[in-house]
């Protein structure tokens, strides 16, 4: 119980923080901005809670009652902050209201496709974790196995990236490790498997909850439903869930990056500002929770500058680049700290010199063994007629594709990045010393899991939105409205 706590209190805070920021302010249907609140809270929360864990085992005070009361403290102080503001502010001022959307009759039916669905794949990932409690191999030998290090009397808990844990990958980032580790500390008992499998589902929930609210808001209830069910859809995403690794983690933070920054062209003022923070803040997190999070933060920025620059000029492209660095610096310079300073570095965790990169990348049997794994596990996503990918096309040729031209530059930025950050993964696979197909085979079915949930954003945001028959109809000009328009031409024509 003490475990559920210890991951629910961080959520708490971060909903707290989120909610502060206002970068949601103004948004409607207001539900759906709450649900998106709470959903980026899980992100902001899981971070913030990481940080003060590592901050208070420096200072030796990381005991049960100090790192919760720190954060449930935290927690409240934020929320009397917000209390106060709004008083002095009405919630209307600083954002925009969505403009309505189309009811579709078929939501309901939706719906409970959808919750049925989520239904049955969370009773399926609860039996899984009662068959491996500790998740596969990476969670238990590396992700736990670190998290329980930080655990440790004294000054031990820095064995957590000592260079004599080659299996454990010391020089990965430690979120997620910390996360998990002070719900273990507020439950008392490192044995136990509730609080990485809790963490592993809050990460899940939040992943849904990030991509449904944000469609909802962005392209309507139909879009947000029909969006969920694909990302389900996907067998090898679900996967990921019960095996505690840190790939779902990570792609929430890739979805977070991506909506908030959606949210900045849909807000104004302070709420602009804080909404490009929190964007920054969140791929600066993504960082902070894999290594693949790095060049996903810095490809982020330069597409965003250099398509912001190319539609809106350079003014407008610092204007909104400047709160993005600003939320990014923190994380950045955390990870680039741990990196510098404490993540061991040469000897088996170096990476290949330039003579053997520039070697590896000159065989092409390489890259034809590369782009076949990339398609085979393109297939392994789902099966039949359920796969993913098939289920995108038949929505495509259904709805056809309909993009907002003020929304075209952020999605050009968001194609383009998930494009090169596929590209970076082929980068590394194509230079590694390791055998390549034994790496391609191991790894690529998460890193696929990192950009899924932001590939279906992105897909639904391109295309059209679901429309009764009489919508479409009453959509269309009436043969009255017509006739003034034929007979004018006729008037001209003689």
């Amino acid at each position: 119980m003490m475990e559920v706590i210890g991951l629910l209190a961080p959520a708490m805070l971060g909903f707290s923080a989120v909610r502060c920021s206002g970068a949601l302010r103004g948004l409607r249907p207001r539900w759906a901005a709450v649900v998106l609140e709470i959903s980026l809270g899980v992100g902001v929360g899981a971070a913030l809670a990481a940080a003060l864990f590592l901050l208070l085992l420096t200072v030796g005070a990381a005991n049960r009652w100090v790192v919760l009361g720190t954060e449930f403290l935290a927690a409240a102080a934020l929320a009397t902050w917000t209390l106060r503001t709004r008083k002095k502010s009405s919630d209307e001022e600083p954002g925009a209201s969505m403009r309505a959307r189309p009811k579709w009759r078929w939501n309901a039916a939706l719906a409970g496709g959808l919750a049925l669905a989520l239904l049955l794949v969370t009773l399926a990932q609860v039996d899984t974790a009662q068959t491996s409690p500790n998740g596969e191999f990476d969670a238990f030998a590396m992700w736990n196995a670190r998290a329980k290090l930080l655990l440790g009397p004294g000054d031990t808990w820095q064995r957590a990236y000592s260079p004599m844990l080659i299996r454990q990958r010391p020089d990965h980032p430690l979120l997620l490790s910390s996360f998990v580790a002070q719900a273990w500390r507020a439950g008392g008992d490192a044995a136990s498997p509730a609080a990485p499998f809790g963490a592993a589902m809050l990460f899940y929930a939040g992943t849904i909850g990030i991509l449904g609210s944000a469609l909802v808001l962005f392209r309507g209830l139909s879009s947000a439903l029909l969006a969920c069910l694909v990302l389900l859809a996907n067998i090898s995403f679900l996967q990921q869930t019960t095996w505690q690794y840190a790939d779902i983690p990570a792609g929430l933070y890739f979805l977070g990056t991506f909506v908030l920054l959606l949210t900045g062209e849909h807000v104004s003022g302070r709420s602009r500002t804080a909404a490009l923070a929190l964007s920054g803040a969140f791929a600066s997190f993504a960082a902070l929770t894999k290594n693949e999070g790095i060049p996903f933060l810095i490809l982020t920025l330069a597409c965003y500058g250099v398509v912001l620059w190319r539609s809106a000029g350079l003014t407008a492209a610092a204007a909104r680049l400047r709160p993005w660095l600003l939320g990014a610096l923190p994380g950045f310079l955390l990870q680039m700290g741990f990196k510098t300073f404490l993540a061991p570095s040469g000897g088996p965790f170096a990476g290949p010199t330039a003579s053997q990169a520039l070697s590896n990348l000159a065989d092409p049997g390489r890259y034809a063994t590369v782009a076949s794994y990339y398609i085979s596990r393109l297939l392994d996503l789902g099966a039949g007629f359920s796969h993913p990918l098939i289920l995108l096309a038949i929505l495509a040729i259904v709805l056809r594709f309909e993009i907002d031209r003020e929304r075209k530059p952020l999605l050009i930025t968001f194609g383009i990045v998930l494009t090169l950050q596929l590209a970076a993964y082929a980068g590394v696979y194509l230079t590694t010393l390791d055998n390549i197909e034994w790496r391609l085979g191991t790894s690529l079915n998460r890193l696929y899991s990192q950009v899924w949930p932001s590939f279906v954003l992105l897909a639904f945001l391109a295309l059209g939105v679901p429309r009764d028959r009489e919508e479409s109809e009453a959509a269309r000009p009436s043969p009255a409205k017509k006739r003034p328009e034929e007979s004018r031409k006729r008037k001209k024509k003689r």
